[in-house]
């Protein structure tokens, strides 16, 4: 971006220049720094933010074609820098409105869906784009690919010791990885590995909601798998079935230890071992 950014002010006229500014901020996934080094209408891309599913991609076609006519009307006048331009705003808009489709489908479930277009994305205009990544992530753990997830977070932990949200990708990822038994006792052991990225994370952004949240859900993994195991040593297996039934079943927000559903794998060992209790 500096070189980019230093060849452009030294040639404010050269398209070539300014193309490649937009193109590398866009890159690390700052699509509305992008669109505003343009200086072409973003009313669209703040209503696309805003949208969802098939709404979002006509919406960003429509504002894509709108800015082609934008800047052909202004072209010959020297406002802006051209069809070429347009249809980089245009490719902006499309990213844009993809990345908050692909979010949607995250938040959904449709962790498949999501990962499709993540790698579109990331194999077009959002090359270097640490939340794109973070996001693949996420659609790794939600598949059961915990290993690519841990990859994922290492690339990034490279990259930056202090990135908040790979910090928590990776907990997420070693909660998921653990191999041993919630029998017994080294399952809590590599719990603490994951609550030590937690900790890590908060240490950089104390007030981050969802590394708080993350926190207190792990600690009620705990809390509840040493009921289990209080339970499973008194031989109370219709307590111990109660208490697996009542994490699996549930909702997102409930709880007041953070909530959630288990990620895949842990619910799998839960499910085991309730068909274990009955």
């Amino acid at each position: 971006i500096g070189f980019s950014r230093e060849a452009w002010e030294m040639d404010p006229s050269s398209r070539e220049a300014k193309e490649l500014l937009v193109r590398a901020t866009a890159g690390l996934g700052d699509l509305p720094g992008a669109l505003a080094l343009l200086g072409l209408n973003q009313s669209v891309a703040a209503d696309a933010a805003l949208a969802d599913g098939s709404a979002v991609v006509v919406s960003a076609e429509k504002e894509g074609e709108e800015a082609e006519e934008q800047v052909a009307a202004t072209d010959a006048s020297g406002n802006h820098g051209g069809a070429d331009l347009a249809t980089l705003q245009a490719e902006l808009l499309e990213a844009q409105a993809n990345f908050t489709m692909a979010e949607a489908l995250l938040e959904g479930g449709d962790f498949a869906g999501a990962l499709e277009v993540l790698r579109e994305l990331e194999s077009m205009l959002l090359f270097d784009c640490p939340s794109l990544v973070v996001r693949m992530g996420r659609c790794y753990l939600g598949l059961g690919e915990t290993s690519r997830a841990m990859h994922a977070a290492a690339t990034l932990l490279r990259r930056d010791p202090t990135d908040v949200e790979a910090l928590l990708l990776r907990a997420e990822a070693q909660f998921e990885s653990i191999e041993e038994h919630i029998d017994g006792g080294k399952w809590e052991e590599q719990v603490g590995a994951a609550l030590k990225s937690i900790r890590q994370a908060l240490q950089y952004d104390p007030e981050h909601s969802a590394a708080a949240k993350l926190r207190r859900q792990m600690r009620g993994h705990m809390d509840l798998v040493r009921q289990i195991q209080a339970a499973s040593a008194g031989g109370e297996w219709r307590r111990m079935e109660e208490l697996l039934t009542g994490l699996l079943t549930r909702p997102p927000s409930a709880g007041s230890s953070g909530g959630g559903l288990p990620l895949p794998k842990f619910a799998a060992r839960c499910y085991a071992e309730r068909g274990r209790a009955r």
